[in-house]
């Protein structure tokens, strides 16, 4: 039955893949070509999810936040009344 369809040739490395790609073909009723169709389909449904995932129009920046907070200066008042309470006693 001729189709104008573009054809692909699949390779398998692993005769075990291959040896599981037809039994699954065997269980859901299926020709090995359609069911590596409907696996590509799959694979690429999923990866099209992932991606939009990281779309910039839904990535926006949050409230800045600083990573280093820095500490607050010492009181100079408090200070002075303890190093003179120290002098009195060191004297």
């Amino acid at each position: 039955m001729p189709t104008k369809k573009p054809r692909i040739m699949v390779n398998f490395s692993d005769e075990a893949l291959y040896d599981l790609l037809m039994k699954d073909c065997e269980l859901q009723d299926r020709s090995d070509s359609a069911m590596i169709m409907r696996i590509l389909k799959l694979h690429y449904a999923n990866r099209k999810d992932e991606a939009s995932l990281f779309r910039p129009d839904q990535l926006s920046e949050g409230k800045r936040v600083p990573v280093f907070e820095d500490t607050p200066p010492p009181q100079t008042g408090r200070a002075s009344k303890i190093h003179a309470s120290l002098d009195r006693a060191g004297s």
